[in-house]
C-alpha cells in the first residue's frame, strides 16, 4: 500500500512543478517539510545499467539519505539471510561470505532508523556493507550501485558456464601417465659444496667446508634413493620406494643407519603427523623452493626447503582445519596443495583396505620392532581394523620379545545434522615369557566418541587397562575435550584428564580452560590463545601476520609461558625469489636468554651457485660459499632442481582409427606445443618433446596445440604424473578433422531440398549441430573428429507427409579418403 502512495505523489510531484513544500502521511503521522525534497521516495534502482525495481525506498532525513535493508534484499533476491537478537547476518557471494550487521551497536536515529518494519541504514554505513559504489540523483529519482559482491543472477550465470565447462570436460577421455617403473634406470644426482666461514665471539675466525652427493633413480621397479659424504667418505641410508601402490599407498625398503638395520614402512601419506595435540606439517617440495602455508587465505609462516623437504610447527595446526601449501619453485612456477588436518580415526571407503606398517630391525637386540595395522571399509560407515605389534623389551639387559594382538570398530554417521566418529579397541598381550613386572594375558578396551552438536565439539576417550599392561599401573584413564564456538572467530575451550591407578597410588585429575581467538582485518590475521591449569600455570600466545607487502609478509608472535616467560619475535620475509635475491629479517627477544638476532640472506645466480650469510648480535657471524645443483645423468646440461623431479617425454601420434592409443605405424607428429605451466616445447621430427624439472607425486595437465589446421590437439585431457626420478613418457594422440558431405533428394519434387533440417551428433551427446540443406539438396559438415554419429533428417515443409531418417554413420580418416566422407539420402514419403 505505502508503495502505491509513494508513487502516486512522486507523480503529482512531477505533474506540479511550484515551490510548494511537500506534504507527506505515513498512517496518522503528517509530515511537513519547507525543502523541496520529500522525506520518503520511491526511486528507480538500477545496477550496472540493469533496472531493478521502479520504487525503491529513499529515507531523507537531518540532511542524509537512509536506505531500508530488507527491501534491497528482497529486491536483489538475497534470500540466505536472519535476524536474531538485534543482528542482521546475510550471506552474500559465491562463497557465501558472511555480512553481520549489529543494530545494537548503532545508535537509532542517526546510524539507522526503524520504520515500516524495515531497517533504514545511513548512506556511509549501508555502502560499508553492501557497496562499492552509489550514485543518487534526487531530481529524476534514480540510484545506481555497484555492490561489492556477485548478485545472484551473477551466480546463475557462472554456475551455468561452469557446468557447460565441465560438461566439455566430461565428454573427453582422460588419458593418465604415471612414471615408468623399470628395473634399473640412471636418474638425477645432486651436488652440494659449501665452503663456510664462522667468527664466534671469544672463539675467533674459523673456516670448513661441507659436501655431499644425492642420487635418486630406477631401480627394481622402484625408486632407488642414497647419498654421500665427501667430507667423511660415508654413505648414507639406501631406500627404495613404491610410490602411488594399493590405492595410494607408499612403500619403503631399505638399509638405516650405519649398522644397515633392514626396515620397511607401508602406509598413505596425509602431509601431516600428530604427537598427541601438536601436529606437524611434513611436505616434500622441489629443492630451491620457498613455502608458504596459509590459513584462511593468510601465510603464516614462510619456510625455505631442506632437502627437498619443509616441516611447519604452528600453534594454528590443529584438527579441523585445512591449510595451504604454498610453493615457489625456483623457475618461477607456482603451486599449491591443500593439507587438511582430520582426525579419520583410519576410516576407509566401503571395500577399502588401508595400511599403516612399520617394521624395523634392532641391531643391538638382533630383533625386530613390528607394529602392524590393517584397515578395512566393511561398509560405508563402519570400518574393521587388526593390530599385531611386536617389540622389544630389554629389561636387566636382556633382550626379549613382547607380543601383541587388536581389534578395532570404527563407526561414522550423522544424527540430526550431527556428525560423530565411535571408535571401540580392544589390545591383548600374547607374550609368552616370564619378564618381571610383566604379566601375561594383560589387556586394554578403549572406547573414543568425537562429535559435533551445533556449536559444541566434543572428544572423550576412556581407556581400561588390566594391571601390568604394557607396564602402566593405571587402571582407567579419561579424557574429555570441549570446545564451544560463540561465534565464527572466539571459541572457549575446556580439556580434563583424570587417572585411576591399580596400586596405592591416589587418583589424579588435571584440568585446563581456555580461549581461542582467531579473526582477519582485511591484510590483517590475529590469532590469540590463552590456558589456565587446575594449577594455576596460565599460558598465552598472541601472534600478528599481515600481508599487505606486495613482495614479504609480517610475521610477530607472542608467546608468556607457566613460569611468565616472555618471549617475542618479528619477522620479514620475502615470498617470492626478486632478481635473485632471497632474504628474511628478524628480532627476537625473551626475558631469559635476552637474545637477538638481526639479519641472515641467500644469493642464488642461476639457481647452482649461491652465497649466504647469517648475523647474530654478540653471537656466531656465518658466511659461506658453494654449489648446489641437480643433475639429469642422461642430459647433465639440464637442471632438475630438485632430486626427485622427473622428466616428461611426451610423444604425438596421429590417430587416425581414434581408439587414444599409439598403434605400431601411426605417424609421428613434429611441431606440436606441449605446455606446462609457464613452459613450452615443440615436438621434433619424432614426435617427442621433453619438460625438465617437473615435481614428483603431483597430478599436472598438459596443454596441447597442433599447427595444423586440419588437427584437433584438444579432445583429450592429458595428465601426468611423476613417481621419482622416474621418466613420464606420455602418449598424446593429434586427432584429424574429418567432414561429411552429400546430398539429400526426393525423387517425386526436387524443391523439398529447400525445406529439410540434418542433426548431428555423436554417440555420448557431447556433440550437437544442426545444418540445412543448399537448395540442390547438398550438404557439407567439416572439423568434425572420427568416430560414430547419428544423423536425423526432418523434412520441415507441409506440401508433403515425409518420414523421418535416423542414420547411424561412421566418419573415419583413411589414407584414401583423407577424411572426406560421402553419402546420399533419399527421402521416402509416409505410406
Amino acid at each position: 500500500m505505502r508503495k502505491l502512495l509513494l508513487l502516486f505523489l512522486l507523480s503529482t510531484s512531477l505533474t506540479y512543478t511550484d515551490d510548494s513544500p511537500s506534504v507527506w502521511y505515513s498512517g496518522e503521522v503528517e509530515f511537513f517539510e519547507d525543502e523541496l525534497e520529500e522525506r520518503l521516495g520511491a526511486y528507480t534502482l538500477s545496477i550496472k545499467g540493469e533496472i531493478y525495481t521502479y520504487t525503491y525506498t529513499v529515507m531523507h532525513e537531518n540532511g542524509k539519505y537512509y536506505f531500508p535493508i530488507f527491501e534491497f534484499l528482497k529486491t536483489l533476491n538475497l534470500v540466505n539471510y536472519d535476524f536474531k537478537d538485534g543482528v542482521i547476518s546475510v550471506r552474500v557471494g559465491e562463497n557465501l561470505d558472511k555480512v553481520k550487521i549489529n543494530l545494537n551497536r548503532m545508535k537509532e536515529n542517526k546510524d539507522y532508523i526503524y520504520e515500516d518494519r524495515d531497517y533504514y541504514l545511513e548512506e556511509n554505513i549501508f555502502k560499508e556493507y553492501f557497496l562499492q559504489e552509489l550514485t543518487l540523483n534526487k531530481s529524476d529519482y534514480t540510484l545506481s550501485i555497484i555492490p561489492n559482491f556477485t548478485l545472484p543472477e551473477g551466480i546463475k550465470y557462472m554456475l551455468a558456464v561452469k557446468e557447460e565447462r565441465l560438461h566439455d570436460r566430461r565428454s573427453k577421455k582422460t588419458l593418465y601417465y604415471k612414471g615408468e617403473r623399470n628395473l634399473i634406470d640412471v636418474g638425477n644426482l645432486r651436488v652440494n659444496l659449501e665452503q663456510e666461514f664462522t667468527n664466534d665471539t671469544g672463539v675467533g675466525n674459523e673456516k670448513d667446508w661441507t659436501g655431499f652427493l644425492e642420487y635418486s633413480g630406477s631401480l627394481l621397479y622402484g625408486n632407488f634413493t642414497t647419498d654421500y659424504n665427501l667430507k667423511e667418505k660415508e654413505f648414507g641410508d639406501f631406500q627404495i620406494t613404491y610410490s602411488d601402490i594399493l590405492n595410494g599407498h607408499e612403500l619403503d625398503i631399505g638399509l638405516y643407519g650405519e649398522n644397515r638395520e633392514k626396515g620397511l614402512i607401508l602406509r598413505k601419506d596425509k602431509g601431516y603427523f600428530n604427537d598427541g595435540k601438536i601436529y606437524t606439517i611434513n611436505e616434500k617440495v622441489p629443492l630451491g623452493s620457498k613455502v608458504e602455508l596459509l590459513f584462511n587465505g593468510f601465510p603464516i609462516d614462510v619456510q625455505d626447503e631442506k632437502n627437498g623437504e619443509i616441516t611447519f610447527i604452528n600453534n594454528l595446526i590443529k584438527s579441523g582445519r585445512e591449510f595451504t601449501l604454498k610453493i615457489y619453485e625456483p623457475t618461477g612456477t607456482i603451486t599449491e596443495k591443500i593439507i587438511k588436518i582430520n582426525e579419520d580415526y583410519n576410516q576407509q571407503q566401503q571395500g577399502e583396505f588401508g595400511y599403516d606398517i612399520d617394521i624395523r630391525e634392532d641391531h643391538e637386540a638382533n630383533k625386530y620392532d613390528s607394529d602392524i595395522n590393517i584397515y578395512y571399509g566393511y561398509t560405508e560407515n563402519l570400518t574393521l581394523g587388526f593390530a599385531y605389534r611386536e617389540g622389544i623389551d630389554s629389561s636387566n639387559f636382556n633382550y626379549a620379545k613382547t607380543k601383541e594382538i587388536g581389534t578395532e570398530f570404527i563407526y561414522s554417521n550423522s544424527f540430526d545434522g550431527n556428525p560423530f566418529t565411535f571408535t571401540y579397541t580392544f589390545n591383548k598381550d600374547i607374550t609368552k615369557s616370564n619378564i618381571q613386572d610383566r604379566e601375561n594375558g594383560a589387556f586394554q578396551h578403549k572406547f573414543l566418541l568425537d562429535t559435533d552438536i551445533k556449536k559444541w565439539s566434543i572428544n572423550y576417550e576412556q581407556i581400561e587397562n588390566s594391571k601390568y599392561y604394557s607396564g602402566d599401573s593405571k587402571s582407567r584413564e579419561q579424557y574429555l575435550e570441549l570446545e564451544y564456538d560463540l561465534n565464527d572467530f572466539i571459541s572457549l575451550t575446556y580439556d580434563r584428564e583424570d587417572f585411576k591407578f591399580h596400586d596405592s597410588r591416589k587418583d589424579e585429575e588435571d584440568y585446563s580452560y581456555g580461549l581461542e581467538f582467531s579473526k582477519s582485518f582485511r591484510n590483517l590475521l590475529v590469532n590469540y590463545e590463552v590456558e589456565n591449569k587446575k594449577k594455576g600455570d596460565l599460558t598465552q600466545n598472541l601472534d600478528f601476520y599481515y600481508t599487505g607487502f606486495r613482495k614479504f609478509t609480517v610475521r610477530m608472535e607472542n608467546s608468556l609461558d607457566e613460569n611468565g616467560y616472555y618471549e617475542g619475535e618479528v619477522m620479514l620475509t620475502n615470498t617470492t625469489w626478486l632478481d635473485n635475491l632471497d632474504y628474511s629479517f628478524g628480532v627476537k627477544y625473551n626475558t631469559k636468554d635476552r637474545y637477538v638476532y638481526s639479519l641472515e640472506f641467500t644469493l642464488k645466480l642461476d639457481n647452482w651457485l649461491e652465497f649466504g650469510s647469517s648475523l647474530v648480535k654478540n653471537g656466531q657471524k656465518r658466511s659461506y660459499v658453494g654449489i648446489d645443483r641437480v643433475l639429469n645423468l642422461k642430459n647433465p646440461t639440464k637442471n632438475m632442481n630438485s632430486l626427485e623431479n622427473t622428466t616428461i617425454k611426451a610423444i604425438a601420434f596421429f590417430d587416425k582409427n581414434n581408439n587414444n592409443i599409439y598403434d605400431k605405424g601411426e605417424e609421428l607428429l613434429p611441431d606440436v606445443d606441449i605446455t606446462l605451466g609457464k613452459q613450452t616445447v615443440t615436438t621434433n621430427e619424432n614426435g617427442a618433446a621433453y619438460i625438465y624439472g617437473v615435481p614428483s607425486h603431483i597430478d599436472y595437465e598438459l596443454k596441447v596445440l597442433s599447427k595444423r589446421p586440419s588437427h584437433d590437439s584438444n579432445s583429450n585431457i592429458i595428465k601426468v604424473k611423476g613417481l621419482g626420478s622416474s621418466q613420464v613418457l606420455a602418449y598424446v594422440p593429434i586427432k584429424p578433422l574429418v567432414s561429411i558431405m552429400g546430398e539429400v533428394s526426393f525423387p517425386k519434387d526436387e524443391s523439398v531440398a529447400d525445406d529439410v533440417r540434418i542433426e548431428f551428433h555423436n554417440e555420448i551427446a557431447s556433440y550437437h549441430h544442426t545444418i540445412y540443406t543448399d537448395p540442390d539438396g547438398t550438404f557439407y559438415l567439416d572439423s568434425l573428429t572420427p568416430g560414430i554419429y547419428v544423423i536425423i533428417i526432418d523434412y520441415i515443409g507441409e506440401d508433403y507427409n515425409i518420414k523421418r531418417y535416423r542414420h547411424v554413420v561412421d566418419l573415419t580418416y583413411t589414407d584414401e579418403n583423407l577424411g572426406e566422407n560421402f553419402y546420399n539420402f533419399v527421402l521416402e514419403e509416409e505410406i
